[in-house]
């Protein structure tokens, strides 16, 4: 026996644990073991994922027991050494949780005794609990459903899509998703055109009208742009879409593809328009019967008016006689319609039939008859066509005294766009220098707000100052205008050049369709440089 050394261990479990020693001479202290709050966390993930497998996992081996028959079968879950007894047989299912009593979420059947955990029935009467497993399901199912809804709205909201949560929340308002997708593409087109970026606006308003067939307004705009680079089978197959698709927008539609098929003289389709519109649109039939005439008299198509005679459309009977009188017109026979163009209509049906008779007796040289006409009528036209009715026949007579003081008269009042489309298509058809600078001392003093909306008498103006000669002013409208579309604006530069061969260079249709202008100009343009020619 050793004297002062005790028979009993040491207790060690508290002493310091030495510094390891690292091969080659080196010291490291021991690596610190997580703590009890990582180890909880790590236990009820454990139990999270053990949680939603037993959901379906024990319901599922619960059910094959009672399908099979309590008394033939083992049961699943119970611990098979035990008695079987409520409240004296363990539950092997819940052995492996961290916390065992997390597992009443799956079987509410297991209950705490002083001797442990218990299964509280007996062996014959265990049995899945589906309905609880369901609404666990459900419940978790609407949970990540919320959660990627919401995540949804940020990005989609990061994005620039202008929506509330409940339109990614609630089903039935996905199709505000689709519609906030619409306003992205069509906010991205206006930014693209402003930046004068026409590649990516024309494929923002492509995506624009897949998303939204009946946005006619991105639909015209779309074509406007095709139209612009010459891209006409897609403008016009996108117009015929437009019109199909929209019953309530047709007549909005059409009009704006006239304008179309207009700038670049393609009269075969605007004949088959006009006559498709004239029984349609009732409060334009004019518009319609004039676009008509002048397709026709551009490509001397007399047959296709008397085969429109043949099979006459649901037209008034007012539309008719005109159609006979411009027939008769085209073929030469002057004699046999002079007594319908030199009479005047107590009560004209439309105001389409005087202005129509004094401009074909203007056009056919009897400037008598046709200021016997304007005197007939008097009131009933309106004061712009009068006024322009006279200047024509003034600047055909020579009278260049009277056309100044009936141009001096029109530009002492307020000078409206009506104004300004019908002063410059006088001075493409007649042009007169003196007139013009008249005009333009006006049309500065006006000074109107170079803007999108004023755009087309800007242009209406440059044309003007282009026929007549003025390159100056030509020159410091085409660079007033570039800066308004923030381009070089090649257009202008290809009409001026066109205009100062006098219209030996190319056919003006390859050239209006990328400017806007009012369509009395266009109209004039045509007629003193017919493409024909």
């Amino acid at each position: 026996m050793l004297i002062g050394r005790s028979s009993s261990k040491p207790d060690l479990r508290n002493a310091p644990r030495p510094p390891r020693r690292i091969p080659g001479g080196g010291l490291r202290l021991a690596t610190a073991l997580p703590g009890p709050t990582v180890w909880r966390v790590i236990g009820w993930l454990a139990d999270f994922f053990r949680f939603w497998w037993g959901l379906f996992y024990w319901n599922t081996r619960k059910s094959v027991f009672r399908r099979r028959g309590a008394g033939t079968a083992r049961c699943p879950c119970q611990n098979y050494s035990d008695s079987g007894r409520a409240l004296e047989t363990r539950c092997d299912a819940a052995l492996m949780w961290n916390e065992p009593g997390r597992f009443r979420r799956v079987c509410p059947l297991l209950v705490s005794t002083p001797d442990g955990w218990r299964c509280s029935v007996n062996t014959a009467d265990v049995r899945p609990f589906w309905p609880r497993a369901w609404r666990y399901a459900g419940l978790a199912v609407f949970c990540l459903y919320l959660a990627g809804a919401v995540g949804a709205f940020g990005v989609l909201r990061s994005l620039g899509y202008r929506i509330s949560p409940l339109a990614v929340i609630v089903p039935t308002k996905w199709p505000e998703i689709r519609a906030a997708r619409e306003g992205v593409y069509a906010a991205h087109a206006l930014r693209a055109l402003n930046a004068g970026n026409y590649q990516s606006a024309v494929l923002a308003l492509e995506l624009v009208c897949d998303l939204n067939r009946h946005n006619v307004a991105a639909g015209l705009t779309l074509a406007g742009l095709w139209q612009a680079s010459n891209q006409w089978n897609l403008a016009d197959g996108l117009y015929v879409r437009l019109m199909a698709e929209n019953p309530g927008q047709q007549l909005a539609v059409a009009q704006a593809w006239y304008h179309s098929l207009l700038s670049r003289a393609d009269y075969a389709q605007i004949k088959e328009l006009a006559v498709r519109l004239l029984p349609l649109d009732e409060a334009h039939r004019g518009v319609w019967l004039h676009a008509l005439f002048f397709a026709v008299r551009q490509t001397h198509d007399a047959h296709f008016l008397n085969e429109l005679l043949a099979r006459p459309p649901a037209v008034p009977d007012w539309c008719m006689q005109l159609i006979r009188i411009e027939a008769a017109l085209l073929q030469g026979r002057l004699a046999s319609v002079e007594r319908q163009l030199t009479s005047p209509d107590a009560a004209p049906a439309s105001p389409y039939v005087p202005y129509y008779q004094i401009d074909r007796l203007i056009a056919s040289g009897r400037y008598d008859d046709a200021i016997a006409m304007l005197d007939a009528y008097g009131p009933r036209l309106s004061p712009d066509e009068a006024t322009f009715h006279r200047l024509r026949i003034y600047a055909a007579r020579g009278w260049t005294s009277l056309a100044e003081i009936e141009f001096d008269d029109v530009l002492s009042r307020p000078l409206t766009p009506r104004q300004i489309t019908l002063i410059c298509a006088q001075l493409v058809r007649q042009p007169n220098r003196t007139l013009l600078s008249r005009y333009f001392v006006r049309f500065v003093r006006a000074r109107l707000p170079l803007t999108t909306e004023n755009y087309p008498l800007f242009s209406a103006t440059f044309c003007a100052a282009a026929v007549n000669g003025n390159w100056e002013r030509a020159a410091d409208l085409a660079s007033m205008l570039r800066q308004l579309t923030g381009t070089e604006a090649q257009s202008f530069q290809a009409l001026q050049e066109f205009l100062r061969r006098g219209g030996a260079a190319k056919r003006i249709d390859l050239v209006l369709p990328a400017i806007a202008l009012p369509i009395e100009v266009t109209y004039a343009l045509l007629e003193r440089y017919p493409p024909s020619a």
